[in-house]
């Protein structure tokens, strides 16, 4: 087929062909739009943090965890809802030296939600003769935890909405509208007679294909999403808990108490824990660990929450800016190597008749493939020419920056270089076979309320521990660390002493700790 039959008919294609690929493009365009206002509208809320308070208000802990946390249930829900379990007197937390023992009481001590029933029932299938120990609280294997977990999150967020406390981010509409779009334009394609055995292929069909496509991802992911967001009620609700929040901070200590403390501080400690409070007890009850995307920060001075992403496919992230321009040079020529060659063949699928046995239709269909290949190396071409640019800007550029590491955390490793690579950059690594992780620290600055968590090498993760301030040397934008230096003696955060009150906030009073013990006393008693 020649170049000009394949990819030179877009200029002289039937009119009301045209037309309708022209119309097809501006629906999926007007639909694109369409969701990303949407989107950028219904981002959740932050609420409003209210005076400092030791009273409890009716939501579960769970529920609270989800309104302090950027309406997003977190990791940390689960261990809270066994601790309130524990609390009402449905079970009981005992401390044997450094182990946690789980013991099932009898009886009933009043109603349940659906996601505190799955916990307890979980707990109860696990229990022998009513104990289980707390290291054998897990939820099974990775994809029964996973269907487990997602229950829980489903039943929590039910709850939240029944109360008014959120509701769905994604109205219904928004959806319909890309699936409208995806038919639409999907029915002009047919309409135009672009995709008939007897019409030549062109840029602008195989554009039309590509928008359907993506548009169809994006209905797909809009319509399975199940992501919350904040409410007038749920907002005050939220305000009014991280007033408790800042009463717990300033008077309980709950981040050294034991899970078994709930005796002590009943169901005070059960919401510390929702609300990231109580490390220990939560870290002694494996249902749920410490959430890797939602932290809690001081660095500012005041208390909020933060977001840490993990960047892993972003161009050149983590790595040494001579590291970046050589990938982003050799990603481009690869990248245009593979656009030239596909786009040749497109315009001469029988090779200059070496495959002139071979069916036509064959051929065209393949030449249709070689057009998509072509438009697709526009995306490993874009990354490697932003790759590039990031390297050269940053060889010129280096920030130094203060702050908190949030977040430490070690995952599962992608690609690996060669063993010959390996052997001069890493010479610790010599004779290993299993893959490196990668290794992540988050430094919370203080100027935005997401953090991205910078890519290092091992040497660096060892250096530094979670609460601790540093200050580090970075490259801002392929975020390659060239150093780190604790601050302080190396003192943690998360020791220091609270950060003071916003102004308005009531001063603490001497008898808070005492305050807190006698109302959680006056909680236990009352049941």
């Amino acid at each position: 087929m020649a170049a000009a039959d394949l990819v030179g008919g877009a200029g002289g294609a039937d009119p009301g062909r045209r037309a309708a690929l022209v119309a097809a493009v501006g629906v999926l365009v007007a639909a694109v739009v369409v969701v990303g206002l949407v989107a950028v509208a219904t981002r959740p809320r932050r609420p409003r943090p209210g005076p400092a308070t030791m009273e409890l208000g009716p939501e579960p802990p769970a529920v609270v965890d989800l309104l302090t946390d950027d309406f997003e249930v977190t990791s940390e829900a689960v261990p809270a809802t066994l601790i309130d379990l524990a609390a009402r007197g449905w079970l009981s937390l005992e401390s044997y030296g450094d182990d946690v023992v789980c013991r099932v009481r009898g009886g009933d001590h009043g109603p349940l939600e659906p996601y505190e029933r799955r916990v307890l029932d979980h707990l109860r299938g696990l229990a022998v003769d009513g104990v289980v120990p707390a290291a054998a609280l897990t939820t099974g294997p990775e994809e029964v935890s996973k269907r487990w977990w997602r229950s829980f999150r489903r039943e929590v967020v039910a709850d939240a909405r029944d109360r008014g406390l959120c509701r769905r981010r994604w109205p219904a509409w928004a959806a319909g509208v890309a699936w409208i779009a995806t038919a639409a334009a999907a029915a002009l394609l047919w309409a135009s007679g672009a995709l008939d055995e007897d019409q030549e292929l062109d840029p602008l069909t195989v554009g039309v294909v590509a928008g359907i496509l993506l548009v169809g991802f994006i209905a797909g992911r809009v319509s399975a999403s199940d992501r919350q967001r904040d409410t007038a009620a749920g907002l005050d609700a939220g305000g009014r808990w991280l007033g408790v929040r800042r009463y717990l901070l300033d008077h309980g200590s709950f981040s050294d108490q034991p899970a078994a403390a709930v005796a002590v501080w009943d169901r005070y400690l059960a919401h510390a824990a929702a609300m990231d409070l109580a490390g220990l007890a939560v870290a002694q009850l494996p249902l749920g660990a410490e959430d890797d995307r939602h932290a809690w920060s001081a660095v500012t001075g005041e208390w909020r929450p933060v977001v840490v992403d993990y960047p892993r496919f972003e161009p050149g992230w983590g790595r040494h800016p001579a590291a970046a321009i050589a990938l982003g040079l050799l990603g481009g020529a690869l990248s245009l190597a593979l656009m030239w060659g596909s786009w040749r063949y497109a315009g001469d699928t029988d090779l200059g008749g070496l495959l002139d046995g071979v069916d036509p239709d064959l051929l065209r269909w393949a030449g249709w493939g070689a057009l998509v290949v072509c438009a697709l190396g526009l995306v490993p071409l874009g990354y490697a020419a932003t790759e590039l640019w990031r390297g050269v800007a940053d060889s010129f550029s280096v920030r130094t920056v203060d702050g908190v590491v949030l977040r430490t955390r070690a995952r599962s490793g992608g690609l690996q270089p060669p063993k010959v690579v390996r052997y001069f950059s890493e010479p610790a690594r010599r004779g290993q076979e299993e893959r490196e992780p990668r290794w992540y620290v988050a430094v919370d600055t203080g100027e935005s309320p997401r953090v991205d968590a910078w890519r290092v090498r091992r040497h660096v993760y060892d250096q530094v521990h979670q609460h601790q301030r540093v200050r580090v040397e970075v490259r801002p934008r392929l975020g390659h660390v060239r150093s780190v230096t604790p601050l302080g003696g190396g003192a943690d955060v998360a020791s220091a002493e609270a950060p003071a009150p916003a102004e308005g906030t009531p001063a603490a009073s001497p008898g808070g700790a005492d305050e807190l013990r006698a109302a959680a006393r006056a909680l236990a008693e009352g049941r």
